[in-house]
């Protein structure tokens, strides 16, 4: 071995330690040196740092090959003149000037030097014509004949140290002792007319390599350190570890800092897609899935192409961040989706029941809740005639500014629309029955019956104003309103539900809409709608017993919304109709 001798640098004027070292190279003892083949140096790290790679090849001192380089260049002279030929084979101008490397009768006192110097002629000569062993390669594995397997086999070795960079990654074969070790005492004790020992044609490797060592530490911290038992993978077993990487060409591939940005981005890009359109409940099997398929193929790139390839970035960072972003965007795109199916279904039904339904099906087969509800029917006069004159799209599209007239006016009033059938509409007002007493009071009652009025009296003006500006395509529409309690809920079976009150005032609230017809009134409505309204005009009726119903029922016209939206000429008629109805009730009548 040479020692790498570090020397401190002092200014000269202030005596000061320079930021610098001076190191050179301290050959071995004369008597050494001279009966060596060659000398290299092997620098380790003397602190307890973990050793992943080892220096190939010594930049700060000319790019001098370390002790695993030499070591092979000597284990594979026996190829040197078949390199040589197969390098003026292909470049026969750059033969010349390796003759004088590839004389075996250079003298032994300089040999060691020669060795140093060969090995640099040869790289500088590859790396300046890196096609140098590209076409050498193909060569071999083409020529099988030309070459035993050895040869071909000491001939990529050399060709590849060549081009190997100034330091690799440590290949490791297993724990402390996976290089075979012959103890000083078997070679000793060995029989030389008979050794029980063979090392004929291979490499040994000579140095201490005991756990226990009192006088001087040769351990090093490697991944294979155990920490209960203190063993270590001596500096001995380490040299020849990257010598084995050498010559059986098992060196560690590590990507480049491209190669590796390159990888993350297309693995990253590759489960974000996948992740991004793979269901919810799928996502946990498809993420084990993907981080067992990524950790084999990084398991069998490693142990069959000596591939190092990134492990915990992608499995544990990346898989991580692209199943939380997928589960992020999922779930945006679910509630877009669940706003879009609200928007699309608040058509159809009240918003709170569409929030229902969005919270599971059974919320539609669930039983519908009993309320309080104030039911007004609509319908439109002369719709038979228009649908006969009309085609289906002009009839279509005259019905729907129809009811945007009626429902504009139904939703400003904080009613439902429940029902739609041809010229028919229905909407609800409702107080749910069943809450407490101090949420459900008779003043909320009264506010609900007093925003029914309102709405039938505002859907009067407002098809008013719709029938003045379409003439011909005038809908009168008659309304009748009731009240009591209804059940609201899904109705239906099967795969078809609709939305709707259920009860006999829905039933009676069209059968009032009817009595329109023969009294030649726009609103009707039953006397216990007009309990506790206020300012509103109305006029008594009487009492009718409606088609279908058992018990008579007392009706009154809703006229407008106050005294001061009625002429002092139709007061005095109201209220003489007044007088008449009550002679009538008591028989006075002639």
């Amino acid at each position: 071995f040479q020692l790498f001798k570090q020397k401190e640098i002092f200014d000269k004027k202030t005596h000061k330690k320079l930021p610098v070292e001076q190191i050179s190279l301290v050959d071995p003892i004369e008597i050494l040196a001279n009966a060596a083949k060659g000398v290299s140096p092997f620098p380790l790290p003397k602190v307890p740092a973990l050793i992943n790679h080892v220096v190939l090849y010594k930049s700060i001192l000319n790019d001098i090959p370390t002790f695993p380089i030499t070591m092979l260049q000597l284990h594979t002279r026996a190829v040197h003149s078949e390199l040589v030929t197969l390098i003026n084979l292909f470049e026969p101008s750059l033969v010349q000037q390796l003759r004088k490397f590839t004389d075996n009768k250079i003298k032994i006192n300089d040999y060691h030097n020669s060795i140093q110097n060969t090995v640099n002629e040869f790289r500088i000569l590859f790396l300046s014509h890196p096609q140098l062993s590209d076409k050498i390669i193909d060569y071999l594995n083409k020529s099988t004949l030309s070459f035993t397997q050895t040869q071909i086999k000491q001939l990529r070795a050399l060709v590849n140290i060549y081009q190997v960079p100034d330091s690799i990654y440590l290949n490791f074969y297993g724990q402390v002792g996976s290089i075979k070790t012959i103890s000083y005492y078997e070679v000793l004790n060995s029989d030389p007319d008979n050794p029980s020992i063979d090392v004929k044609g291979k490499a040994v490797f000579v140095g201490f390599s005991e756990q226990f060592q009192p006088d001087q530490k040769d351990g090093f911290n490697t991944v294979y350190t155990n920490k209960m038992s203190g063993s270590e993978i001596s500096g001995v077993e380490i040299i020849a570890t990257a010598f084995a990487n050498l010559f059986e060409q098992q060196l560690l591939k590590v990507p480049t800092g491209i190669q590796d940005i390159g990888l993350i981005t297309l693995w990253g890009v590759f489960i974000s897609v996948l992740l991004r359109f793979t269901p919810g409940l799928y996502q946990i099997p498809v993420i084990l899935l993907l981080g067992s398929l990524y950790s084999l193929f990084v398991y069998y790139s490693f142990v069959t192409r000596y591939y190092w390839l990134p492990f915990m970035i992608p499995l544990l960072v990346q898989l991580s961040f692209a199943s939380i972003l997928s589960f992020i965007m999922q779930y945006r795109e679910v509630q877009i989706e669940r706003k879009y199916i609200r928007h699309a279904f608040g058509y159809h039904l009240p918003v709170d029941v569409v929030d229902e339904i969005a919270k599971g099906i059974n919320h539609v087969t669930a039983v519908g809740e009993k309320v309080h509800g104030i039911v007004l029917a609509t319908d439109a006069q002369q719709y038979t005639q228009l649908s006969e004159k009309l085609n289906p799209d002009e009839l279509q599209n005259l019905m729907n500014k129809y009811y945007e007239v009626i429902f504009t006016q139904v939703r400003s009033h904080n009613g439902i629309i429940s029902d739609v059938v041809g010229d028919a509409a229905m909407a609800i007002w409702t107080t749910p029955t069943n809450e407490k007493p101090e949420e459900c009071s008779i003043n909320h009652v009264i506010h609900e019956h007093q925003q029914a009025c309102l709405t039938a009296l505002a859907i009067k003006y407002a098809i008013y104003g719709f029938n003045q500006s379409n003439p011909n395509l005038a809908l009168p529409t008659r309304m009748g309103l009731d009240c009591g309690e209804i059940v609201m809920g899904h109705v239906g079976a099967l795969d078809h539900y609709e939305y709707r009150a259920i009860g006999d005032i829905v039933n009676t609230a069209s059968r009032i809409e009817g009595v329109n017809k023969l009294l030649d009134t726009n609103i009707i409505v039953s006397s216990e709608v007009l309990i506790g309204t206020n300012n509103l005009i109305s006029r008594e009726l009487g009492c009718f017993k409606l088609l279908g119903k058992q018990n008579e029922i007392t009706l009154h016209e809703l006229i407008a919304y106050d005294a001061k939206n009625v002429s002092k000429n139709n007061i005095e008629i109201y209220d003489f109709f007044k007088q008449g109805l009550l002679l009538f009730n008591t028989g006075e009548f002639h």
